[in-house]
């Protein structure tokens, strides 16, 4: 996956950009200097963009200037610095609630735990839309006190990792960090515009090793897919005693992926051992093997029903 900024992007760091764009172009043209004047003009315009602030940077702004409305000049100068503290506290915040190890006390953080992931490829596709790309799993997440299990696309192509908003609900009140903007994927499956706000969740991906990470998330992720013959595929990986990371569901060959776990959190919490695996090759992470490639270079028994399609599906 690969991500560019939308040039709609509407984020309070673009807004703050052209107001200063706009004070300068006006203080050159009336030869006066908005940027340390405290009063009149400038003093309207530095109420206008606090009120564009998110609540909790109200505070951290209100904090470091000691001023119900900081200044324009505090403003432009110190807004980053704030952005970068509320991260550094909601880092700590979910890092404080939680411990890790043999024989730690229970983990109370609220957690929503990624139990597998699935790498799709439009070229790895049936024509009747099933996917005979093995499933990926790995890991788990978490904040607070509730446990939420989701499925998510190991995407070492991502530098960030994402998750649906349907898991924030299902954990109940989370707090963001930073602030909304709109970015355009590009993936496999296709190229789209996203609107995605950025949360803190601690992260475990089954090694012990607990780490507090921002996760951008979005009200539009459904990557749903089928696996073909996966009911095939889980009953060999069984019969050989391999433990997958994954957990699946009986019967039922219908995946909901709720998330995308990328290199910000692979490369910081697991090491990806590659080993051998029934007839082909699998990752092995602290909580089970995460197999790769297809149905059928694993099991001998789907060979001869995977059909392949004549061109790509995108889902």
């Amino acid at each position: 996956m690969f991500l560019k900024k939308d040039i709609c992007c509407s984020g309070l760091g673009q807004f703050i950009s052209r107001t200063a764009s706009l004070l300068e172009e006006l203080g050159n043209s009336f030869s006066c200097d908005f940027s340390v004047d405290d009063s009149g003009g400038a003093r309207l315009m530095a109420k206008i963009l606090f009120q564009k602030f998110p609540k909790e940077l109200k505070g951290e702004m209100i904090g470091l200037t000691g001023k119900r409305i900081p200044s324009l000049s505090a403003i432009l100068e110190l807004t980053s610095e704030a952005v970068k503290r509320l991260r550094v506290k909601g880092s700590a915040s979910a890092a404080s609630t939680f411990t890790t190890g043999q024989g730690s006390s229970q983990k109370t953080a609220r957690r929503a735990t990624v139990t597998s992931s699935f790498h799709m490829d439009s070229n790895n596709l049936t024509s009747a839309g099933y996917s005979v790309a093995c499933p990926h799993p790995i890991g788990h997440f978490f904040q607070w006190r509730k446990m939420v299990s989701v499925n998510c696309l190991l995407d070492t192509g991502s530098g960030r990792s994402y998750l649906s908003a349907d898991v924030l609900r299902d954990l109940g009140s989370v707090e963001t960090v930073g602030v909304s903007c709109r970015f355009r994927l590009f993936t496999l499956l296709g190229e789209c515009d996203r609107n995605f706000t950025e949360v803190v969740l601690g992260v475990d991906l089954g090694s012990g090793e607990a780490l507090a990470s921002s996760v951008l998330v979005t009200d539009a992720m459904d990557l749903s897919v089928r696996l073909a013959h996966l009911e095939t595929l889980l009953g060999a990986f069984r019969a050989a005693d391999y433990n997958l990371a994954g957990q699946f569901e009986a019967g039922s060959d219908l995946v909901l992926i709720k998330g995308i776990i990328g290199l910000d959190l692979i490369h910081r919490l697991i090491t990806l051992k590659l080993v051998p695996c029934l007839r082909g090759w699998a990752f092995s992470v602290p909580s089970g093997l995460v197999p790769f490639g297809t149905v059928d270079s694993f099991c001998q028994e789907t060979r001869s029903l995977v059909k392949w399609p004549t061109s790509p599906l995108i889902l």
